[in-house]
């Protein structure tokens, strides 16, 4: 509302019929970082880590009562149309997703502890 105000839309009414708190790991999470060594590891380029929009639904209803991190692995690409009606994936970029996913896991095991997010 202040947004709109503060830009000259005080005329646009917001009719709220649903929303979830935000729930994000910071990049500097011992998570988010082993999830970016993973992908160095398997596709053999510099990691890009980037903080997208807070994850809501079902990030903050799964994580957030005790802390969770999550983060992605970052297999798609920028015109993969996510969440659209014709949302893709090439099918090498699945073959790569499918190998991070599994060196994901098995280094996920061998941490000595999970750190809870801040």
């Amino acid at each position: 509302r202040h947004h709109l105000d503060h830009h000259g839309y005080d005329d646009v009414e917001i009719d709220v019929r649903e929303g979830e708190p935000a729930w994000w790991t910071p990049p500097s999470h011992p998570v988010v970082q082993l999830a970016a060594r993973v992908s160095e590891d398997v596709v053999g380029l510099p990691a890009s880590i980037g903080v997208s929009m807070p994850g809501t639904v079902p990030m903050h209803q799964v994580c957030a009562q005790h802390r969770v991190p999550a983060t992605l692995l970052g297999s798609g690409r920028a015109d993969c149309r996510a969440h659209a009606p014709d949302e893709n994936i090439r099918i090498a970029d699945l073959a790569v997703a499918a190998k991070m996913m599994g060196r994901f896991v098995e280094a996920f095991a061998r941490l000595p502890e999970v750190p809870k997010v801040p």
